[in-house]
């Protein structure tokens, strides 16, 4: 068999995204390499999925009619693969431990998984739902949501819903945050009116974005089973059993619009940043949001308090806002530090220089980071922040 070296390099690195590299040996540190005579199939595996990767034959993959399939490590060929420099690569073997692999003037000897079997496809039934949309655009769903992930049970995933015209994916981590993005996809059912609500494992909408930047792709939903299509690859994974907290009666508890204030993405999180080495060492970082006017001018104080670092006890910094609020009218609030950097950070990955706090006056007290009417930023991702309670104008703690 003689293949591309960064053809095949580049399948044996889309399979290895499903190994199990904490695994010690066995058919979960390798993969599995296997041809026909025809095509070539770069596979991978785990205990929660499988991914295929179909190399199509041509001037890039020639194969020798004899060859039938290898288990390599996955770990030790992509090395080998990323240090030569050879334009191609031949695998050829005599033994059923061993397998000769040249590329240019390198050459090593790998030995086999011994008397491995690959696994049966995971799913051989119709889908109930399926999914199409632009790969970029669901990276952007699990680049807005992933960070917000809890640890209780129905919390650690990720929730895809349906919406008129797309998807919606929401995160929550153990309900003190909660993230939510639309992306437009085309959702269909074999017949009649379908529902796609559905738990994606972390790690699994970590490999589909990883695997998918730009292409369209399919996804395709069953009872227990995800499976992903996009070109030449096959992803089939594992869907959480459970069932999802029901955000939509949070979003419904938070009440009309109290304040919003819009505020350099730069000048806030300098000024966050001073604070958690303020707050350093105490048990919740936190800082308080409240409106100043001084000299006919509107500021936000952002004050944090603290038995901080280097002797720093506590902090405070002035940024300039935009907002109808005044004094008089704005409560003042307190917010977790590392929750409000992380909001920042995602939203300002594609480079917003202005980002949109409101405070919402439900029962829920919700902070939002950009909601889904700002126009600055073309992600339009709903981040819900709990504010921890504060009981006096002058952000005092209750």
């Amino acid at each position: 068999m003689k293949i591309n070296r960064r053809v095949l390099l580049d399948a044996v690195s889309i399979a290895s995204r499903v190994i199990d590299r904490r695994a010690k040996q066995g058919l979960y540190r390798h993969v599995r390499i296997c041809s026909d005579g025809g095509d070539v199939t770069v596979q991978g595996f785990s205990p929660t999925g499988q991914v295929t990767v179909t190399l199509p034959r041509g001037d890039d993959v020639q194969v020798d009619s004899d060859y039938a399939e290898h288990f390599i490590d996955a770990a030790s060929l992509s090395a080998f693969l990323s240090s030569a420099n050879g334009p191609s690569v031949k695998l050829s073997s005599r033994s059923p431990t061993r397998i000769n692999v040249r590329c240019g003037n390198a050459k090593t000897r790998f030995a086999l998984l011994d008397g491995a079997i690959a696994p049966q496809p995971l799913i051989t039934t119709d889908p109930r739902v399926k999914v199409s949309m632009v790969g970029s655009d669901f990276a952007d769903l699990v680049r807005v949501c992933a960070p917000t992930i809890g640890k209780q049970y129905g919390m650690t995933g990720a929730h895809l819903d349906q919406t008129p015209t797309g998807i919606r994916m929401v995160t929550t981590d153990d309900g003190r945050q909660v993230r939510k993005m639309d992306r437009p996809a085309i959702v269909l059912g074999d017949s009649g009116p379908i529902t796609l609500r559905t738990l994606m494992p972390p790690d699994v909408m970590a490999n589909i974005a990883a695997i998918v930047d730009a292409e369209e792709i399919k996804l395709d939903f069953f009872t227990s089973m995800g499976r992903l299509v996009a070109g030449t690859i096959l992803y089939e994974f594992s869907l959480i059993d459970g069932e999802f907290p029901d955000y939509q009666q949070a979003l419904n508890g938070m009440g009309g619009v109290d304040t919003d204030i819009t505020l350099s993405v730069s000048a806030l999180d300098s000024a966050l940043s001073i604070a958690e080495i303020a707050t350093q060492g105490e048990k919740k970082q936190a800082v308080d949001f409240q409106l100043t006017v001084d000299d006919g001018n509107v500021f936000i104080d952002l004050i944090s308090a603290g038995g901080g670092a280097g002797g720093m006890t506590d902090s405070s910094a002035r940024i300039d806002c935009q907002t109808t609020a005044t004094p008089e009218t704005f409560t003042p609030y307190r917010v977790q530090i590392p929750m409000i950097r992380s909001g920042i950070k995602t939203l300002s990955l594609k480079g917003a220089d202005e980002i949109t706090i409101r405070r919402m006056d439900g029962r829920v007290g919700a902070i939002i980071l950009n909601p889904d009417d700002t126009p600055e930023s073309d992600l339009s991702p709903f981040i819900l922040i709990s504010p921890m309670l504060t009981d006096r104008r002058d952000g005092a703690s209750s």
